[in-house]
């Protein structure tokens, strides 16, 4: 973490732009009412009125803009991993280089916590009258996006830093993620604390927490994206 947070302030330059994009998208999230979908978080996307109309169609374009950002950073990331140098002007349009096939994962992934929450939601449906059921329902559900968001970041950034196809990503990023299982969930239960920053009161009300916190949060998202990056970096030493 040490050697990753040198890098991190080496090129703190090359993230501002990151910074001030995510605060953009937070700003105009809250006035719309949207939910605030953090760039190392997806797992927490919550459904609320998905398919209601114009809902549907506003969530849409929140994910789609969301999932370009996120893949900014961790194109960034990429660049910065394998010492190359930052263009901004050239990162930006370089995104879409990677965006139908990082598009297509997030997809794949927002299908799959769909199916587990409306799973879940079944069975403890069916489990009401057991107060024990629905405790271990629910223990159960956090440990399962647990796990599928150490997969799902670790897959994503072997994506982005292999420039490969979906299905070797997903088998790499599988081991990545099995090799160092607990390091990504250490930094992820950091994320997860920050992320909970986005839902007090204050952050939803004052404009000035919400581009603090949100400033917080995009700063820890690119060492997030930095430090999984190395850990694909020290599997491909080659590349």
């Amino acid at each position: 973490m040490g050697e990753v947070f040198k890098i991190y302030k080496k090129n703190f330059k090359n993230f501002i732009a990151f910074f001030i994009i995510s605060i953009i998208l937070a700003l105009i999230l809250n006035k719309f009412g949207g939910t605030f979908f953090q760039s190392s978080n997806l797992e927490d996307f919550y459904i609320k009125n998905l398919f209601n109309g114009k809902s549907f169609i506003k969530v849409v374009v929140f994910i789609l803009i969301e999932i370009y950002v996120s893949a900014y950073g961790l194109v960034i990331a990429r660049k910065i991993t394998k010492e190359e140098s930052v263009e901004q002007g050239k990162v930006f349009s370089y995104v879409f280089h990677f965006y139908p096939k990082f598009l297509g994962l997030n997809v794949v992934f927002i299908i799959i916590i769909i199916l587990i929450s409306l799973l879940v939601t079944s069975m403890m449906v069916s489990a009401i009258s057991s107060y024990g059921g629905i405790i271990f329902l629910g223990l159960l559900f956090i440990v399962v996006l647990v796990i599928l968001g150490i997969f799902t970041n670790s897959i994503m950034n072997y994506l982005i830093y292999s420039d490969d196809t979906i299905k070797p990503s997903i088998k790499e990023g599988i081991k990545i993620g099995k090799k160092y299982f607990f390091k990504i969930l250490g930094i992820l239960l950091i994320a997860s604390l920050l992320s909970t920053l986005t839902t007090i009161d204050a952050y939803k009300n004052n404009m000035l927490i919400l581009v603090i916190i949100s400033f917080i949060v995009s700063m820890y998202t690119m060492y997030l994206n930095l430090y999984i990056m190395n850990l694909c970096k020290l599997e491909n030493p080659i590349d």
